[in-house]
């Protein structure tokens, strides 16, 4: 599975894309967390203070999933796969 996360908070011009593969949400943590904090560390020094769990529930409200071309996750707009809501 495919799991991906885009920031542009307050740097808007130079979006940030982590994308990680992994079996399960547990493993693409680990390996997203290696991925984000450097730009954190960068764009974002007012979260060095945030702990593990709190930087963990931030990616999960941002990341979005792939499995087989369907996206699933934080982002469940009909642009990134997610369904339209009946009228």
């Amino acid at each position: 599975m495919k799991y991906t996360m885009t920031c542009n908070q307050g740097h808007e011009d130079e979006p940030f894309t982590a994308s990680v593969e992994a079996e399960n949400d547990d493993e693409a943590m680990g390996k997203m967390m290696e991925e984000v904090k450097p730009h954190l560390a960068e764009k974002h020094s007012d979260l060095a203070g945030k702990s593990d769990d709190e930087l963990k529930e931030m990616i999960v409200g941002m990341w979005s999933k792939e499995e087989g071309g369907a996206a699933m996750g934080g982002d469940t707009t009909p642009e990134a796969g997610g369904e339209t809501p009946a009228a």
